[in-house]
């Protein structure tokens, strides 16, 4: 018999129902993982609700795959789920916005899609070369508006297509590769002014050469902390 297990991978919001009172609520990737022959197999993937009130989960998008939630939870952006949450999905599936009523399939493919503050912006990469969770893959990062609908390229050579949004939403944080010295250098966006500051700090290449750069931490003090 196959060992299964349910991951949830959760996203905090808030939701006020009364001036005095409110409830929270999660929204979430629910997806159930089945281990075969020491391989992982995705199934039921969807986008679930969460009442911590009440303790209840609702199933609001079937096979798909959540990406971010506008702070007044009036908006969702997400992907279909084309290959059970496998990594190639996220490359290769467009991203959607649903509102209340609506859905709107946007010209877009890329991973790890988030809103900025005001919602009328999209970060997100794509365009990998070597593959997604490679240890040297590298990912184009974009911006698309969704009030003109052009796409704005802040960089082709991002390291492992990972980045950061700072607390406000409103600056992104990537790196990109120098050969010469086996590190990696320090970008900060700031989306408002639509200005670029490379930080004169530098990180060792050893560090981060785990498909995923999640030893990186933007404080809400704005403060960066890392493992060295």
């Amino acid at each position: 018999m196959l060992s299964k297990k349910l991951f949830i991978s959760i996203y905090l919001l808030f939701k006020a129902t009364q001036p005095l009172m409110a409830s929270e609520i999660f929204y979430t990737n629910a997806y159930e993982v089945t281990y075969w022959s020491g391989f992982a197999h995705y199934d039921n993937v969807a986008i679930q609700m969460v009442n911590l009130i009440d303790s209840s989960f609702i199933k609001i998008i079937d096979s798909a795959i959540l990406h971010d939630v506008k702070e007044d939870q009036s908006t969702i952006l997400f992907s279909p789920a084309i290959n059970q949450y496998s990594n190639i999905n996220e490359i290769e599936a467009p991203i959607i916005i649903k509102d209340y009523y609506n859905y709107d399939t946007l010209s877009i493919f890329g991973h790890e899609a988030r809103f900025n503050s005001d919602g009328n912006k999209i970060v997100f990469s794509s365009s990998f070369t070597g593959g997604l969770h490679e240890n040297e893959s590298f990912s184009s990062l974009d911006i698309y508006s969704t009030l003109t609908s052009v796409t704005t390229t802040l960089s082709d050579s991002i390291f492992t297509g990972y980045y950061i949004l700072s607390h406000d939403k409103n600056r992104i944080l990537w790196m990109e590769k120098i050969n010469s010295v086996d590190s990696l250098r320090i970008y900060i966006h700031n989306i408002d002014l639509d200005q670029t500051n490379v930080l004169n700090a530098k990180l060792p290449l050893s560090t981060y050469s785990a498909w995923y750069g999640n030893n990186l931490f933007w404080g809400k003090n704005n403060f960066l902390y890392t493992s060295l």
